[in-house]
């Protein structure tokens, strides 16, 4: 499970379910990104294993199939329109309310993330951009 502190700025575009950019929807940014953690989601693939008499004879195993990642961000501040880019629901300056049916469901997204970068692993270290 990766851990990404000291991110700088996430930005989130909606896309069409094509993969394809949405262009009556502008990207959501958000620069009070305390922490990011990103673990991608498997499904499991079937397993059949074959005996014969006292042994087994063959094992056939599916691959594994990629469906996603899991994100858990953590943030300083409550930002309404990036709960409504990720989550769904209906946002506002100052407000959100959850998705309460099937049209308000999130769209597919892309999420771009700036990180600090170090040149070493220690307190002091210099970021170096």
């Amino acid at each position: 499970m990766p851990v990404l502190y000291g991110v700088e700025q996430i930005r989130v575009t909606p896309l069409l379910d094509s993969g394809a950019p949405d262009a009556s929807a502008s990207p959501v940014t958000c620069d009070d990104i305390q922490s990011l953690d990103i673990n991608a989601v498997y499904i499991d693939g079937n397993e059949s294993v074959l005996r014969g008499g006292d042994s087994i004879k063959a094992v056939v195993k599916e691959e594994d199939t990629f469906s996603g990642v899991d994100l858990t961000m953590t943030v300083a501040t409550l930002d309404y329109e990036l709960k409504e880019a990720i989550v769904g629901g209906q946002g506002a300056s100052n407000s959100w309310e959850a998705p309460v049916n099937i049209t308000e469901n999130p769209y597919p997204f892309k999420l771009e993330v700036w990180v600090k970068n170090y040149s070493e692993s220690d307190s002091e270290s210099i970021q170096d951009g």
